[in-house]
């Protein structure tokens, strides 16, 4: 078989491929900012996909991201504004294996007093009262704990969500919006 035409038979069935799972994560993006009064931004082929606007009257974006250059992988970051005037810094992840060894050999995370809060994240940031205070809140708490797979910080005037996947499950996305939010109204009432 000649090899020049193999390899430009691999590269077409490649850019088609690349055609289609970007033309369904458009579309899911699209649907969701349909319903929620944003804008989706697709740009060109090579561009991150955005939404934004306004969501619950705080300014939202949703976008695509790389990891670094060699990671082909799209990934999911959702960034909500905050008047955040106490300076609160948090970051709340998914206890897994690795975070299971390190409080074994001694590491410290914040604990809410919340045994399903507590036994399911992993929460860093300061002031730690007023991070106890923010997530002693009982619809936080239900959203937390009903939202699989979260990776959520708060930093200055922003609330940020990243997932190392596309995703496209429009009620979930909507369920993020929520969330962040709410952690936002939460935060400024501590302010």
């Amino acid at each position: 078989m000649n090899m020049p035409l193999l390899a430009l038979g691999v590269l077409v069935v490649i850019i088609l491929l690349f055609y289609f799972i970007r033309k369904s994560q458009v579309k899911a993006w699209s649907e969701l900012a349909a319903q929620t009064g944003l804008l989706c931004e697709a740009g060109n082929p090579l561009s991150p996909i955005r939404v934004i606007g306004k969501y619950r009257n705080r300014n939202l974006v949703m976008e695509t991201f790389r990891t670094s250059s060699k990671n082909t992988d799209t990934c999911t970051r959702i960034i909500v504004g905050v008047n955040n005037t106490a300076s609160l810094r948090l970051t709340l992840t998914e206890e897994n294996i690795l975070t299971k060894i390190g409080k074994k050999l001694g590491g410290q995370d914040i604990q809410t007093g919340n045994d399903a809060i507590d036994k399911r994240f992993i929460i860093k940031g300061e002031p730690e009262t007023k991070i106890q205070q923010l997530l002693a809140s009982f619809d936080v708490c239900q959203m937390l704990l009903s939202t699989p797979l979260l990776m959520i910080e708060i930093v200055g005037g922003e609330i940020r969500y990243e997932q190392y996947v596309f995703e496209k499950n429009v009620k979930r996305l909507q369920r993020l919006f929520d969330l962040l939010c709410l952690l936002a109204e939460g935060v400024e009432k501590i302010n």
